[in-house]
């Protein structure tokens, strides 16, 4: 019998990147168990911004303080598991 209580992942939302980055990023974030959403939850935990993200999302994600990130905080997260200063 499979085991029905799923672990809860953690999620993280990317926004403001080209398709392909976006989905470059979304691969490196699922190949290290992240659960990659597409809009800022109650849950999220990471909001990943490039040059182009939106002010809405940016704003909902400080008002429910989610940790914002630059793509190289992204990677240095994954590196390390730690969060570097912007």
């Amino acid at each position: 019998m499979q085991n029905q209580c799923k672990e809860k992942l953690t999620q993280i939302c990317f926004t403001g990147f080209s398709a392909e980055e976006k989905a470059e990023l979304t691969t490196l974030a699922e190949e290290s168990h992240l659960d990659v959403v597409t809009s800022v939850t109650v849950d999220l935990a990471f909001l990943c911004t490039g040059e182009n993200a939106g002010p809405a999302k940016l704003e909902k994600a400080k008002e429910q303080g989610v940790h914002i990130l630059t793509r190289g905080q992204f990677e240095h997260l994954l590196e390390t598991g730690d969060i570097k200063d912007a």
